[in-house]
């Protein structure tokens, strides 16, 4: 009798998970904006939104005005790009405005090209524990903006479009 038992529910089991699974992705892809391709990746080859093909922008705000900067890659940036919560975005906004932010070396945009995301201001941050390279001084800013956008295809006007998930801003501390 017990085994009986055991078998029906070893039978049920991995089908429940699956279920389980699916409509978990699907709920969080629905509502917080998961990336298909995340989270069981459930729908992912029927879309093209996927985390790399997502777009963060950072800019900041300078007595100038607003000037775009690029995002180093990092761990919460990733997390940032497959779902873009508002506690991982501020995270990554409230990072990005602790940094010094120094003119960039003609050298280092050279070597990587324009940053992923918005056109090249000429400005890099500094790794923390880097010194403040000889004759620069730290670009003056009172803020920082931070958005997250997908792509995604709308099939009535067959057109790829930018969508813009979420924006964030951390005040300089």
């Amino acid at each position: 009798m017990a085994e009986a038992w055991r078998d029906r529910l070893l039978r049920l089991a991995a089908p429940s998970v699956l279920v389980f699974v699916a409509s978990l992705q699907l709920y969080l892809a629905h509502t917080h904006d998961l990336s298909p391709w995340k989270g069981g990746g459930f729908s992912m080859f029927s879309a093209v939104d996927r985390p790399d093909r997502r777009i963060v922008r950072c800019y900041l705000e300078t007595p100038q005005g607003r000037v775009p900067v690029p995002v180093p890659n990092s761990e919460i940036r990733k997390k940032a790009r497959a779902m873009p919560t508002a506690g991982r975005t501020s995270r990554l906004a409230q990072t990005m405005a602790r940094s010094v932010w120094v003119p960039d070396s003609p050298y280092d945009r050279e070597a990587g090209g324009p940053p992923e995301g918005c056109a090249h201001s000429g400005l890099r941050a500094l790794s923390p524990g880097e010194p403040l390279p000889a004759a620069s001084s730290p670009i003056a800013f009172s803020r920082v903006d931070l958005e997250v956008w997908k792509v995604g295809f709308r099939s009535s006007d067959r057109m790829l479009r930018a969508q813009k998930l979420i924006t964030v801003t951390a005040e300089r501390r």
